[in-house]
């Protein structure tokens, strides 16, 4: 039995491979691993990069649904932009996908955005108030004195 020796040298179509994969031949392993090392880590920042616009895209969104929390245009963009920040945060954990905790947390910062639209409601008009009056006393819930009351003090309002 015969055994050829083979030299360490990488064979022509490992070299081939080498300078397609962005390695020029006969770099020693060592040089391949800094590149390889670099290329992981630019690789990492770029990913970071991404994480980050996604997380400052996400908060510029709820902040213009604060603007104009009853938009549902821009609830969907920020739910939207949220899914996607939970999606790179996923991604950079190891996980895929958005989950239904991401849903719920979306949901939250959305109605808390929001929020602003139930407690700065304009109030409402001269004309409904005294419309839902005359409503309650048509249904029977106020007396016509009560209602003559109610009324005065609505138009002193004014």
């Amino acid at each position: 039995m015969v055994l050829v020796l083979q030299e360490e040298r990488p064979s022509l179509v490992q070299e081939d491979a080498l300078q397609i994969s962005g390695y020029p031949a006969g770099e020693t392993d060592e040089r391949k691993a800094a590149v390889m090392r670099e290329k992981q880590e630019r690789e990492e920042a770029e990913k970071q990069r991404n994480l980050a616009l996604a997380r400052d895209a996400y908060r510029a969104a709820l902040d213009s649904l604060k603007q104009s929390p009853t938009d549902p245009d821009r609830r969907e963009r920020a739910l939207e932009l949220g899914r996607l920040y939970a999606s790179w945060t996923r991604h950079l954990a190891g996980q895929r996908g958005v989950t239904l905790f991401d849903e719920i947390s979306l949901s939250n910062d959305i109605q808390a955005a929001s929020a602003a639209a139930a407690t700065s409601s304009a109030p409402a008009s001269l004309e409904d108030r005294l419309r839902r009056l005359a409503g309650l006393r048509e249904q029977g819930l106020i007396t016509e004195d009560e209602l003559r009351d109610r009324r005065l003090e609505i138009l002193r309002e004014v």
